[in-house]
């Protein structure tokens, strides 16, 4: 089984959110398709230039 690294950005919905406000939307965001059923292993928060969250995963390559 071979596996393939990806990521994917998360953007924060409004400007000048609090940090409660953008873990909240991270949590919501990753229960929902299709961050629901990836392989994360990691998240960065971004907060220079575009703010939000980078989400690593991994995926199967087909055989």
């Amino acid at each position: 089984m071979s596996l393939e690294e990806k990521k994917t950005f998360i953007e924060d919905p409004t400007p000048n959110m609090t940090t409660e406000e953008k873990n909240r939307h991270l949590s919501y965001m990753l229960g929902v398709a299709p961050h629901d059923v990836q392989n994360i292993f990691r998240i960065e928060r971004v907060e220079i230039g575009a703010t939000g969250w980078w989400i690593y995963y991994r995926t199967e390559l087909p055989d």
